[in-house]
């Protein structure tokens, strides 16, 4: 899941340059090979994002993706929230004490999660993408 929104992440951002530029929406082979995310993964990305609202596709030659709102209308926490809603149910388990406690941290932690990812938009996210120099694709070596 984290993987998938991290994608996510790269994705909007990709696509807001873009939108900065006033460069052509971005297609979904484009943004793929661009970002070296599998073909599939993205399309399933894209499809939760248009879902959620954040991204309207556009006719063209190729179609694109240009974001649905203004880019500082849209922030990290709408991103993450489009992946995780209708990703199943959660288990109740066990109706034991422990069971509240475990409860309570975990929503402090989503909540102290979500607010980061509130105050972070994808104008800042884009705007500070736009400023780095343009870099050549390298190969990344994994470590055994």
């Amino acid at each position: 899941q984290r993987g998938r929104e991290f994608v996510a992440m790269r994705i909007m951002t990709f696509i807001a340059q873009q939108f900065l530029k006033g460069g052509k929406p971005p297609a979904r082979p484009e943004m793929s090979t661009s970002l070296g995310v599998p073909s599939q993964l993205a399309s399933q990305v894209l499809g939760s994002l248009l879902s959620a609202k954040l991204l309207v596709e556009v006719a063209g030659d190729d179609g694109g993706y240009v974001p649905s709102r203004p880019l500082d209308k849209i922030t990290v926490e709408d991103i993450l929230h489009s992946l995780r809603v209708g990703q199943g149910h959660e288990l109740a388990t066990r109706d034991e004490p422990v069971r509240a406690i475990i409860r309570a941290e975990y929503e402090r932690i989503l909540l102290a999660e979500m607010q980061t990812a509130g105050a972070v938009s994808l104008q800042s996210l884009a705007t500070r993408a736009q400023s780095l120099p343009p870099q050549e694709a390298k190969s990344v070596a994994v470590a055994a």
